[in-house]
């Protein structure tokens, strides 16, 4: 969180913010006029005197509408006179929604429209032009990769983005209640970086005749009064968030907004948090925002806090998300803070992350208008305060327009974009002292991918590229590393586990030509004869350490050893256990260190 600049911190202990009701609900949930049990009479008379909520919303799978009910009446319908039966103003809301499910984009839930449609009509685009011809309010439902691309990655689009306005952190109704994920909430993270404006929520997703008493998780609804006019209008302006704890009282604002808000044009604010649950104290409390995460100083089953921001972009967000003791997790909706103008740069990034010196490298945004009028950008790049590139760009209304640019550099600085003069979004580019590559290439490294060991390699200077496909005799050239982990356990196709003769030559040339192998240890036992291929690689580059039988140790002289370096022809081979790779040691930070001649994260080589 670099930019998002903290100026101080104060906590407080006397009332900072007066609690706005909040109402706790359960947005998605099935009948058997779907996939589920029990009809919407059963359903809003269990939530309500069984499991206490105050908002229950029936969402059952659109294409099951198809068959109307016994009496020849429509589903969609018949639950909306429901909803309206059993709601009571001030006590109890009942609604009726309907979820559109594709697998292969994902499944969306819709409500506060009078008709429905189904995967059969619409794929997922036209589903978008659905929802904006009858001005519904929408839900991203459970995205994760079982459902499918997470709706073609989230891809953007302005006009559907003042419908779409909610996102399920949270999704489950096994009686734990851990429904919030890392999955989801990195999911959310990339809606949020594309452009989206969506609030967080928590739903059980019922197929059985337990809505909302299938655990605790719930969402919650920040509103003016328990009614549909005032509930639907705090549900479009994301005032939500989504909690594991059914009773955990939670505010966040800044000035005079509050989750779910758009603020604009501030250069530095007030944010405010207050946090109630009687019984369940606070583990952990973090800001999130584009940069990053940081900790908060609080603790406690009750407190307030408070913190100064400085806003340096022209669009930035930021969020809250608290662990406490008892396992419960709960996220807010995000506050955003951004630029009148209404033209944006969404998802930068550039490619190599790090370039080596003078190699070209590709920057990716995209442009956002938000306007409803043509607009034009006077786009502007640069580097260490020097314009390195400069265009007009015209942007249709409402429209996100792609954009790649191609650079190089002979040094490291600031890569700044600016549009129409506004600070966009800026990131230090830092070039390549080494390469490195990881090998997937033999259902193996999965696991690497985010870990710690590439983390290290990248903050000591170092590109890490991943090797998908198959080895070739070019595979290696110009990598410094090269990392061979032993394969994962189970897959499709044992003969990509093993390692082929010429794949052993290929390896052999690196190290004789002065390059790094790092091989790591299976944390699973493997098949003897997959393992066998890495021992004979071994066996070539004439050394006498050896991998257990299975895999999953590293035996020198009958001696298991979590790291051991040998020199091999003008190269170095390191061997490590998984668990050294997942979690590199002090050790093995020094030999890595030691071996590419680079001081910890920070020095100088």
């Amino acid at each position: 969180m670099k930019r998002l600049k903290i100026l101080f911190f104060v906590i407080l202990f006397l009332p900072l913010i007066a609690f706005s009701a909040v109402y706790f609900g359960n947005l998605h949930a099935h009948t058997s006029y779907s996939d589920g049990e029990g009809d919407p009479v059963q359903a809003f008379n269990h939530a309500r005197y069984i499991a206490g909520l105050d908002i229950q919303a029936i969402t059952d799978h659109a294409h099951y509408f198809v068959q109307p009910l016994e009496d020849g009446s429509d589903k969609f319908a018949r639950t909306k006179e429901y909803a309206a039966e059993f709601t009571e103003p001030g006590v109890f809301l009942a609604l009726a929604g309907f979820e559109w499910t594709a697998t292969g984009y994902g499944h969306i839930n819709v409500y506060d429209t009078e008709e429905w449609i189904s995967r059969d009509q619409a794929d997922l685009f036209q589903l978008y032009e659905w929802i904006v011809k009858h001005k519904a309010l929408a839900q991203f439902n459970h995205p994760v990769r079982d459902f499918g691309d997470n709706f073609r990655e989230f891809i953007y689009f302005p006009e559907v983005d003042r419908y779409i306005n909610l996102l399920e952190v949270g999704n489950g109704n096994w009686a734990s209640g851990e429904v919030i994920s890392q999955e989801m909430e990195m999911a959310y993270r990339d809606a949020l970086r594309k452009g989206w404006h969506v609030g967080a929520t928590a739903n059980q997703d019922n197929h059985k005749a337990n809505w909302g008493s299938a655990n605790d998780a719930r969402t919650a609804v920040i509103a003016d009064s328990l009614d549909y006019e005032s509930v639907m209008r705090a549900l479009r302006s994301r005032h939500v968030y989504a909690t594991e704890d059914k009773n955990a009282y939670v505010m966040f604002s800044a000035d005079d907004a509050i989750m779910g808000d758009i603020v604009y044009d501030a250069t530095k604010v007030t944010l405010r948090i207050s946090f109630e649950d009687i019984g369940d104290p606070v583990s952990s409390a973090t800001l999130v925002s584009l940069d990053g995460e940081i900790s908060l100083p609080v603790s406690g089953e009750k407190w307030e806090f408070s913190t100064d921001i400085t806003l340096d972009l022209n669009y930035e967000w930021v969020y809250l998300k608290i662990h406490e003791k008892d396992g419960d997790d709960i996220i807010t909706s995000p506050i955003w803070f951004q630029s009148s103008s209404g033209l944006y740069v969404m998802n930068p990034a550039f490619s190599p992350s790090r370039p080596a010196h003078e190699e070209p490298f590709i920057l990716k945004f995209d442009l956002v208008n938000w306007n409803e009028e043509t607009s034009y950008v006077d786009l502007s790049i640069r580097l260490s305060n020097e314009e390195v590139f400069n265009r007009r760009v015209r942007l249709e209304p409402l429209s996100r327009a792609s954009t790649s640019i191609e650079l190089s550099s002979e040094e490291e600085g600031l890569l700044q974009i600016y549009i129409n003069g506004e600070l966009s979004w800026e990131k230090p580019l830092h070039l390549a002292r080494f390469s490195a590559l990881l090998d997937t290439t033999h259902e193996n490294g999965q696991e690497l991918l985010n870990g710690e060991l590439l983390k290290l390699i990248e903050d000591l200077g170092g590109r890490v590229e991943v090797l998908r496909g198959r080895m070739r005799p070019a595979s290696l050239k110009g990598k410094s590393i090269f990392i061979l982990p032993l394969p994962d356990a189970g897959g499709f196709v044992p003969m990509l586990k093993k390692l082929s003769a010429k794949e052993m030559m290929f390896i052999s040339d690196h190290l004789n030509e002065g390059g790094y192998l790092v091989l790591v240890a299976s944390r699973d036992p493997l098949e003897p004869e997959i393992v066998a291929t890495y021992n004979s690689l071994l066996e070539t580059l004439g050394l006498k350490v050896r991998f257990s039988a299975d895999g999953t140790a590293i035996l020198e002289d009958g001696v298991e050893r979590d790291l051991v370096v040998y020199n091999v022809g003008r190269g170095k081979l390191l061997l490590i256990s998984h668990e050294v790779a997942l979690h590199p040691t002090a050790e093995f930070e020094e030999q890595f260190m030691k071996l590419l001649g680079v001081e910890h994260p920070g020095g100088e080589k």
